[in-house]
């Protein structure tokens, strides 16, 4: 039997350091944007027109998309305002932590120099109960898994 089973991807964690705040937990039901693509250059050999070099350039990290019930007003909403209204942009870290069924981290992420690019809610509509929805979207420069 195997000692190691995949992890359930439904018990994460996600933490903020804001510069304003001390580490701020923030509840989310979904977290997406942890990935980072590799790009290439094609570089043509001299006088060899059956193939082509691929050459690194460099590499390029997703937004981090983080969703939740859309809640009162707090720590990383007036970091977000401070952003789109005042223009005062202030770098922060975000961890994501995948924890198993004890509550423990399996793995985690650290996203470094996170700042905000987009809120939005999801639409209401009088035809349906549902429960609205923040999405709040970040771009970092680099995460490091920890």
């Amino acid at each position: 039997m195997a000692d190691f089973y995949p992890p359930v991807g439904f018990y994460f964690e996600v933490w903020f350091s804001l510069p304003d705040a001390t580490d701020l937990d923030a509840r989310f039901s979904d977290v997406s944007g942890l990935s980072v693509n590799v790009e290439y250059q094609s570089v043509q050999s001299g006088g060899e027109n059956n193939y082509s070099y691929q050459l690194p350039t460099g590499v390029k990290y997703s937004n981090l998309v983080l969703k939740r019930g859309w809640t009162k007003q707090t720590a990383l909403i007036n970091w977000f305002k401070n952003a789109t209204e005042q223009f005062i942009f202030a770098p922060a870290s975000v961890v994501v932590y995948l924890n198993d069924e004890t509550g423990s981290p399996i793995r985690s992420w650290a996203c470094h120099n996170a700042l905000p690019v987009k809120w939005s809610l999801s639409p209401f509509s009088a035809t349906e109960g549902k429960v609205v929805i923040e999405e709040i979207e970040l771009s970092y420069r680099y995460f490091t898994s920890l």
